[in-house]
């Protein structure tokens, strides 16, 4: 078996091998890079795999290589401008499948690669009406057929589908019969199925799934949950999965205006993830989005993180449940749902107490991100609709949304004295605002990247940026003075980031454990 690991206190991934009846494994690769998607020769002496380098400009960007599977020489075989979507070798030895893209303003196409040559043939044509900014684009995760003839693939475009087409060329014939959030293919040996896990960043239970090569109806395979990534030995009667083993927890730390000698501390924890907190405006409760229950829901604990109380109940239909945001008089809670089939994102409001969520619009679109007016009669959010994200605000007893911005931006967030919009960006540095009834924007703070984690507080900003080669740091900005002081060293960069009103402390998440198992089936059917 071939895999990528990165040992403890290391600091990149690189390629073993290991016997499956037993044994050390072998270390294969010992670069300052990380390796991954390893693929073994059909005949099992070599493997391909993927390496994170620079090209001529210096952007990253992927390098296919070869090397023995008992390790020696290394040879490049070629560059990839898409980053991270795997490999397939042919049949016969000859081609690798791989995703690849003309410019980084693309789509994700599927390329077959020359193992002499390098030389790159394009193989399907994706739609482009997709989300480029954001990835969910384009055709990704390629297999060769057992016989070399069809190679399967997953296309990300308004939906998400499982299609395969002739390796020579051809019209793609599309296999799923309604759209879902499959990923990481793998044939069958004889050929007449594949298996597919659930793409993780939308994972409902992280199953694994079947489904005829020839069309039809998937069905879940009875493995544990938290299974992903599977592969399937050439006789077909082992299979190895992927079962995630990492953890998101909620921390306290001081705010700016805080005690900063009281350090970090657990705040809210379970055997899954917890994350993505909004704090209250009177400083009493903490919203936040958990898996707990094995899908993620919304929660509602107390400061302490005491007594934590499901909030909403979505159930299976719920594939993403992030962004909580508090009312200014502490009644109703805004946050985003994004579920299958179709990954649309959506504003919701609920009752602080609970109850039914009310959905605020219904378009075939992503709307979220969403936050209030200090008058509580608006809310803020950040939209694709206009094909490019831009803020919109929303009257809260409904009615029609206006934009406010024309160059881009997200995570909106009202200024203390509710006369502009901050806001960031997911391509240019800094945090901006315009006035709450739209118009120019003007950079308020100056940041070393987009500004995708921060807050507001009523003197204030806070915000995550993490210098290259150091740990993430929070950054706090005084509205008065202008002064930038540096406020936290965190262990990890986290998925957000919440202030208290006061300034006196603040929440983010962190991944406490990192990693995963992988799982031998003897015996698969």
């Amino acid at each position: 078996m071939a895999f990528t690991w990165k040992e403890e206190n290391a600091d990149n991934f690189d390629l073993y091998v290991k016997l499956i009846d037993g044994g050390q494994q072998l270390r294969l690769t010992e670069t300052p890079e990380d390796e991954f998607k390893p693929a073994w020769r059909p005949d099992g002496t070599r493997i391909a795999f993927i390496r994170h380098v620079k090209d001529d400009e210096g952007e990253i960007v992927d390098g296919i290589f070869l090397l023995s599977a008992l390790g020696g020489p290394e040879r490049p075989v070629a560059k990839l401008l898409f980053v991270g979507h795997g490999l397939s070798w042919s049949p016969d030895g000859k081609l690798l499948a791989t995703v690849d893209r003309e410019s980084r303003a693309d789509p994700g196409s599927i390329y077959l690669v020359s193992i002499d040559s390098g030389e790159k043939r394009k193989l399907t044509e994706p739609p482009r009406d997709c989300i480029i900014e954001l990835h969910q684009c384009g055709d990704e995760s390629p297999v060769f057929s057992p016989d070399g003839r069809t190679v399967a693939f997953i296309r990300q475009s308004k939906e998400r589908h499982i299609f395969r087409m002739p390796a020579e060329g051809g019209e793609p014939r599309r296999l799923t019969r309604a759209s879902g959030i499959a990923a990481d293919l793998a044939w069958t040996a004889d050929g007449t199925s594949l298996i597919f896990s659930e793409y993780q960043y939308f994972a409902v239970q992280g199953k694994l799934w079947r489904i005829p090569s020839s069309r039809g109806e998937p069905a879940p395979l009875p493995i544990t949950e938290d299974a992903f990534r599977p592969s399937l030995s050439r006789e077909g009667n082992r299979m190895v999965f992927e079962k995630d083993l990492s953890d998101r927890n909620l921390w306290r730390i001081a705010g700016p205006k805080g005690n900063r000698a009281e350090g970090a501390r657990k705040l809210i924890a379970s055997t899954r993830d917890d994350y993505y907190a909004g704090i209250s405006p009177d400083g009493k409760k903490i919203a936040f989005t958990s898996r707990r229950t094995g899908v993620e829901e919304l929660w509602v604990a107390d400061s302490d993180g005491q007594n934590p109380v499901q909030l909403t109940f979505f159930g299976p239909e719920s594939a993403f449940v992030y962004a909580p945001q508090w009312s200014p008089d502490g009644r109703f809670i805004a946050f985003t749902l994004q579920r299958p089939p179709d990954l649309n994102a959506d504003v919701y409001v609920v009752s602080a107490q609970g109850g039914a969520p009310r959905r605020l619009m219904n378009e075939l679109s992503i709307d979220e991100l969403p936050s209030w007016s200090r008058d509580g009669e608006w809310i803020y959010f950040d939209s694709i609709k206009t094909g490019a994200f831009e803020i919109w605000k929303l009257p809260v007893d409904g009615g029609e949304a206006i934009q406010l911005t024309r160059r881009g931006g997200i995570f909106p967030r009202e200024s203390p004295d509710g006369r502009f919009v901050f806001l960031g960006s997911f391509v240019k540095p800094g945090i901006f605002r315009v006035p709450v009834e739209g118009g120019e924007e003007e950079k308020l703070v100056n940041t070393n990247g987009p500004a995708l984690l921060w807050d507001v507080y009523d003197e204030g900003i806070c915000f995550v940026e993490t210098p290259a080669g150091e740990k993430p740091v929070v950054m706090c900005y005084e509205l008065a003075t202008r002064k930038l002081t540096r406020v936290a060293v965190l262990e990890k960069v986290p998925n957000g980031i919440a202030v208290s009103r006061d300034g006196e402390w603040m929440v983010y998440d962190q991944e406490d454990v990192t990693g995963s198992d992988l799982i031998l089936v003897e015996n698969f059917r």
